[in-house]
């Protein structure tokens, strides 16, 4: 068989083609937002506290608006469709937590929210300690780049959720 120039510059377009669209697909992962949430529960003893920290990988800005602790109905169905029983939006309740906060591209936020047993601000007078043991606290993360909230549960001290 023999090459005509056509065929030549045919397979050569080709591939240029589709390096120019592995190209593209890798820009557009690198200049979007990339999170990586971190909440998790910590020091159970007199003193507890909820750690937050959530870290920008991405090329694009956004702001961290609210950060929530959630409870959800008991019931399946209810729980499937995230019918929450109790919710405390830590960016009202907490001012230490600075909330809304800009977070550039390769910045962290982390803050700790500290309560005691005797928190009159508990969820629905249940213990947080307790909540994070059964694994029925969760998180919801609202951010300016999207309409939905970053959704996860409250885990133990050290336990990562990678969201993109």
């Amino acid at each position: 068989m023999q090459w005509k120039t056509t065929d030549i510059l045919a397979w050569w377009g080709a591939i240029v083609a589709t390096l120019v669209l592995v190209w593209d697909i890798i820009k557009w992962r690198k200049d979007r937002v990339n999170l990586s949430v971190k909440i998790y529960g910590i020091g159970f003893s007199d003193v507890e506290g909820i750690r937050c920290e959530i870290s920008n990988r991405g090329g694009k800005a956004t702001t961290i608006i609210e950060v929530m602790l959630v409870t959800y109905q008991d019931n399946p169905f209810f729980r499937l469709i995230r019918m929450s029983k109790s919710i405390r939006n830590l960016s009202v309740s907490a001012p230490e937590m600075n909330l809304p906060y800009p977070l550039a591209p390769g910045t962290v936020w982390s803050r700790t929210f500290i309560f005691s047993k005797n928190d009159t601000r508990s969820l629905n007078d249940e213990n947080y300690s307790k909540l994070i043991e059964q694994g029925k606290l969760f998180y919801k993360v609202r951010l300016s780049h999207c309409d939905r909230c970053i959704r996860g549960r409250v885990k133990p001290e050290g336990i990562t959720d990678l969201f993109g």
